[in-house]
């Protein structure tokens, strides 16, 4: 059925973009769309490139930021070279990209749909034929992956700062850290593993009482 919507969607707005044209078209839901969706697999890629010149941490930050800035320019680039042709207006050249950047839309609409709801795992609490309505559109099977990137990270963010356990969603940070397989984690794809955060190395006791101790006031005599 959502199959079935998303091509109803796309099919109408095609036919808008037909009637108006793609020159002058800014693409801004497109671009935020196709940056969210492509940037996690180019974000993992960068992180491992990086990983042997600093910290995991920092190559996962900078990583995620080129990562965003690299699609986002392509995009922009790609994207902008087809509405800056002013003889393509009012033809049938500019009709008929038109009607595809508006199908394109319609797309991207679909998938910000998709990925918000499973981002913010609202599949936990919503109706299951929703939720299976949702993974057997055709959009998710182009994202999946990425939903799921930013769906772990949302859940480690929520663990990490809370300390809290909600019920048959989240585990305590303690138990999360403790298990190589999340179990509290409720994956969007099947068969997908997500990897808790490793906890940071502790300052052992005698570095810790080293650096508490006072100095000795007979040293200064």
């Amino acid at each position: 059925m959502m199959s079935i919507i998303t091509l109803i969607l796309m099919l109408f707005l095609g036919f808008n973009g037909k009637n108006r044209g793609v020159v002058n078209y800014k693409f801004p839901i497109e671009k935020l769309a196709l940056t969210l969706g492509l940037m996690p697999n180019l974000g993992m890629f960068l992180k491992g490139k990086l990983m042997p010149f600093m910290p995991e941490t920092l190559s996962t930050v900078l990583g995620v930021i080129l990562g965003l800035g690299i699609v986002f320019f392509f995009l922009t680039y790609i994207l902008g070279k087809i509405t800056k042709i002013p003889e393509y207006e009012y033809t049938g050249a500019d009709r008929t990209l038109g009607f595809f950047v508006g199908m394109l839309k319609g797309f991207c609409l679909m998938m910000l749909v998709v990925m918000l709801y499973g981002v913010a795992h609202i599949d936990t609490v919503s109706p299951e034929g929703l939720t299976k309505q949702m993974k057997n559109n055709f959009v998710n099977g182009r994202v999946n992956e990425s939903i799921d990137y930013y769906r772990s990270s949302v859940y480690s963010v929520y663990v990490k700062m809370s300390g809290a356990s909600v019920e048959d969603l989240y585990v305590s940070k303690d138990a999360l850290l403790a298990e190589e397989k999340v179990v509290g984690y409720v994956p969007w794809t099947e068969g997908y593993v997500y990897v808790p955060p490793k906890p940071e190395p502790e300052e052992p006791e005698d570095d810790k009482k080293k650096g508490n101790d006072l100095p000795d006031i007979n040293s200064f005599k």
